[in-house]
């Protein structure tokens, strides 16, 4: 599956300001001021309310015998879990069955610690073997007081979700941000179309 790293330009020119992965930009930008990133204490779901449902907060853990990073899905909001068709929340990056796409989201979420700054990115991945899933999403660093990145937090906004034994629906045309992922999730096999009855 592709998996595409967009310039942050893409994201800031978008047509549509209220979509999940610029709110969390827009408030990281207002938290930090002139600092690299905001600190992990500044962190107030309150403010991030409206993208709760779509946001992620993964714990950076490093081991003091190895320079490896280990990422634990700390929270997930309901409509990730949803979308994916599994519960994240306490899973480690390496046990989350998104097959090969792992080492490219490990390197993205090295490259924000690292880096200290934002990823947006675009995904079409395969969860468990089953679903197909297209999404866009911005990571980006908190740090603890010493300075630090020992949180990053995700806002996903979903494209496309669907069993992948029923295929696309046949009258899928929306490009970008669809409203009908719960409709495709759920949908009958369609007779006459891959996968259908």
């Amino acid at each position: 599956m592709a998996i595409l790293t967009h310039a942050l330009d893409d994201l800031l020119a978008t047509p549509q300001p209220d979509v999940a992965s610029r709110l969390l930009y827009d408030w990281w930008q207002r938290k930090r001021g002139d600092r690299p990133m905001p600190g992990r204490g500044e962190l107030d779901p309150g403010e991030l309310k409206s993208i709760l449902p779509t946001m992620l907060i993964i714990g950076v853990e490093r081991a003091a015998s190895s320079p490896a990073l280990t990422f634990v899905c700390r929270l997930a909001g309901t409509e990730i879990d949803s979308r994916l068709g599994l519960k994240l929340t306490g899973l480690t990056l390496d046990a989350a069955p998104i097959g090969e796409e792992r080492d490219t989201i490990r390197r993205q979420y090295e490259t924000a610690v690292r880096e200290k700054r934002p990823i947006f990115c675009s995904h079409n991945i395969v969860v468990n073997d089953d679903r197909y899933v297209e999404y866009d999403r911005m990571v980006v660093p908190l740090a603890d007081e010493r300075g630090e990145v020992t949180t990053l937090v995700a806002a996903v906004d979903f494209h496309c979700a669907y069993p992948i034994e029923r295929g696309r629906p046949p009258d899928c045309t929306r490009p970008g941000y669809c409203d009908r992922v719960d409709r495709c999730l759920a949908r009958r096999p369609v007779a006459g179309y891959p996968g259908g009855a």
